[in-house]
């Protein structure tokens, strides 16, 4: 009769330990404010990398928001964590390749409803379109594109080019490659020297020099006549 009565008792206090750690996980802790406060803060960043495309290298950052309300003057608080809409992007910016002295054009659309601050970087510097600089960017009202201009294109403009749209619910960031060619002259072939008579004596080996200028010579075709 005692050991039932002690497992009777024993039950009854791992009971209370159970209720008292759940109510001790439901509690929020405490602060010294008295009266009644509402706000939301952004507690931590979940950083997540996918790669949606070949050419296009697309970066998430999700935020998490939690809003907390306290319910009593004791201090006791509620937590509800708010899933806030991602900036989206309605057509990505796309890889572009031009020659020197060109306009670079990259271009992107974000959705209306995105309300999103946007950046411009290169190899992860931020661009600004300062006064003098060759970058402009833009927004197209015919057709709803925004854009980054690079204006007479140089070989130092190559590279890796990210926009960053970022608001409430997180940033998404999209990086295509740029490349700039060397532009070819492409001026007619000219024998700029001569090859110079020669003479030898039979068996010894002959070697003509001449110089040309102009578009890349890929064969050259010597005659020889003899008297």
């Amino acid at each position: 009769m005692q050991e039932r009565e002690r497992a009777i008792l024993l039950e009854e206090v791992l009971l209370k330990k159970k209720k008292a750690k759940e109510k001790k996980e439901k509690k929020v802790t405490k602060r010294e404010e008295t009266a009644t406060v509402k706000e939301a803060v952004v507690v931590v960043r979940e950083e997540e990398l996918k790669v949606e495309e070949t050419q296009v290298r697309v970066e998430i950052i999700k935020k998490k928001v939690v809003s907390k309300e306290r319910l009593d003057e004791e201090g006791e608080y509620s937590e509800e964590e708010i899933d806030l809409p991602l900036p989206i992007f309605e057509m990505k910016p796309s890889p572009t390749s031009v020659r020197e002295g060109d306009t670079i054009r990259i271009t992107y659309k974000l959705a209306d409803e995105s309300e999103a601050t946007v950046q411009w970087a290169k190899n992860g510097k931020t661009l600004t379109a300062e006064a003098g600089s060759r970058f402009k960017f833009g927004h197209d009202s015919k057709t709803g594109l925004h854009y980054l201009e690079v204006v007479e294109a140089e070989l130092e403009d190559i590279g890796e080019y990210t926009v960053r749209a970022e608001n409430d619910g997180g940033i998404i960031a999209c990086t295509v490659s740029v490349n700039v060619a060397t532009k070819i002259d492409k001026k007619a072939p000219k024998l700029e020297e001569y090859p110079k008579p020669m003479i030898v004596k039979e068996g010894t080996d002959i070697e003509l020099e001449c110089k040309v200028t102009g578009l890349i010579i890929l064969s050259l075709l010597m005659l020889l006549s003899v008297a």
